[in-house]
């Protein structure tokens, strides 16, 4: 337990949860601000009441978009702070032993994922409607930042929950180990690799043809489902590539410097593809989210290839087979 007190203590702890603390508390103002607008929202009232409201409804939107910049900081502040937290966790090699040291970890992973992109599309939603003079979208950007609150409300107590129960009096497996271990535990796994491989590539072509012809529901499933095969084709067959090692089997040592980050830029391209087919489903403001969806699609199909066509390229041989 006096291990556990000082990682609590540990300067980028204290500072991220102080943070995260501070914005659920600006958060928490804005919601019930949220409430009492669209309880008394009326569409084209002209009243004062509704003046004095729609006053308070910038005050709203400069909380609610001064915070969700910081939170987005934030996001990339949590993940360095897993990198220097894997001294402490006995066995961890990096995040991914961080991450599964408890089973707060991977949730908490998802819920920070999900909220950033309801931020990003609430930032989104929210620029549309001050451009336009009726402000059409102004009770659908309030009920999305309810909905944005639940998920900060819920990312944050995983978060204490997460710091509060981390191993350090027993260790814990690699990521290699981990990741080596659960081959045979998903039906995807369970493919050959060349199969695999091969769906990713149908999947990623399908995705950008739907883009192109603007099949919103469609396009966005299809870009859903090549992200969820991306995981496992990128851990399972191409990282050993960018780690030029066949055991070596990980989604999170790809983002050290040692391997110049590369896993950075692959992971905020499909990141920003989902985000543009998110747009163009719930919004469709304009074509160009078409086109910036399939942009960022083939950015993060290239970078995931690129390590595996340049190994084989000047190596003549693959790490594992494909058979």
């Amino acid at each position: 337990m006096e291990l556990l007190s000082d990682i609590l203590l540990l300067p980028s702890i204290t500072i991220s949860l102080f943070l995260e603390l501070s914005l659920f508390l600006l958060f928490s103002y804005a919601f019930f601000l949220s409430l009492t607008l669209l309880k008394n929202y009326k569409k084209n009232d002209t009243s004062n009441t509704f003046y004095k409201l729609e006053n308070r409804s910038y005050l709203l939107v400069t909380i609610v978009t001064l915070s969700v910049f910081i939170k987005i900081l934030l996001f990339a502040f949590f993940f360095n702070t897993l990198n220097t937290l894997a001294i402490f966790i006995p066995g961890a090699m990096c995040s991914a032993g961080v991450i599964g040291s408890n089973e707060f970890g991977n949730p908490l992973l998802v819920f920070k994922i999900a909220t950033l992109l309801i931020a990003l599309l609430w930032l989104r939603l929210n620029r549309e409607d001050e451009i336009t003079p009726t402000q059409p979208y102004f009770q659908k950007k309030l009920w999305l930042f309810t909905l944005f609150f639940l998920f900060v409300a819920i990312e944050l107590f995983l978060e204490i929950a997460f710091f509060s129960h981390l191993v350090t009096d027993s260790p814990v497996m690699c990521c290699s180990s981990l990741f080596n271990n659960n081959e045979e535990k998903h039906f995807l796994l369970r493919l050959q690799n060349l199969y695999l491989l091969i769906l990713f590539i149908l999947l990623f072509i399908s995705s950008i043809v739907l883009n192109y012809y603007k099949k919103r529901f469609l396009s966005i499933l299809s870009i859903l489902l090549f992200s969820y095969v991306s995981y496992y084709t990128l851990v399972y067959i191409l990282s050993p590539y960018i780690y030029e090692l066949p055991t070596h089997k990980c989604p999170y040592c790809m983002m050290q410097k040692e391997y110049y980050g590369i896993g950075y830029f692959i992971y905020i391209s499909i990141f920003m593809a989902l985000y543009y087919s998110f747009v163009s489903l719930f919004f469709n403001f304009d074509t160009i989210d078409y086109k910036k969806s399939s942009l960022f699609l083939s950015l993060f199909f290239l970078l995931t290839l690129s390590s595996f066509i340049l190994y084989f390229a000047k190596n003549k041989t693959l790490l594992s087979p494909l058979f």
